[in-house]
């Protein structure tokens, strides 16, 4: 029986490090950048971004299926370079920023589609209305960090929204439906102990 017990502890011992929780990594706001672009009169593409970004990231190399993303975004830091402008955008007949300050981002699931890229599908809440997005996300690097070597993950992600299904309806003629969207994003995990 002592023998039995003791086989049993040795295969949880091998078993356990497969059904390790994944690691949390926090979104560096000062190095997260969330950009967007949608077509102006056909002429051009507006670009901007978003200046406040914030979330966690639940990581795990070993099953990145089981990883999952939560973000949120300060609508009123909306930016896109023109100040007259940005007030146009944060007011009520776009974003609303007043009523509906925050954009909610929550991934339901992680698919790998290559040996570092994935396709993270999740539900975007904003002005009240959640729909499904999806992003296509590339893991960048993942190691210790060149300043104090706390764990660090970098990520690109790209998808398109169509910002009619949020209703945001005006202007249909003078300004595109989709919005494309490129993320560029550092999460940060627990710094190694010192000894």
């Amino acid at each position: 029986m002592l023998r039995a017990a003791l086989s049993s502890l040795a295969l949880l011992a091998l078993v356990a490090p497969a059904f390790a929780e994944p690691a949390r990594y926090t979104l560096d706001p000062t190095h997260t950048q969330v950009g967007w672009s949608i077509d102006r009169f056909g002429f051009t593409k507006m670009t901007g971004r978003f200046d406040e970004a914030s979330g966690v990231v639940m990581l795990d190399p070993e099953n990145p299926a089981n990883s999952s993303v939560t973000a949120e975004i300060n609508v009123g830091s909306v930016d896109s370079g023109y100040d007259e402008r940005d007030e146009h955008l944060r007011a009520e007949r776009w974003l609303n920023a007043a009523a509906h300050p925050t954009m909610r981002f929550q991934s339901s699931s992680v698919t790998l589609t290559g040996e570092n890229t994935a396709t993270v599908v999740g539900d975007l809440s904003f002005r009240g209305v959640t729909q499904p997005v999806t992003l296509n996300v590339t893991l960048n690097k993942l190691g210790p960090s060149p300043m104090g070597g706390a764990p660090t993950a970098g990520f690109t992600a790209t998808g398109v929204l169509s910002r009619s299904a949020f209703g945001l309806t005006i202007a249909p003629g003078a300004i595109g439906d989709e919005v494309a969207i490129h993320i560029e994003a550092l999460a940060v995990g627990e710094a190694p102990a010192q000894n």
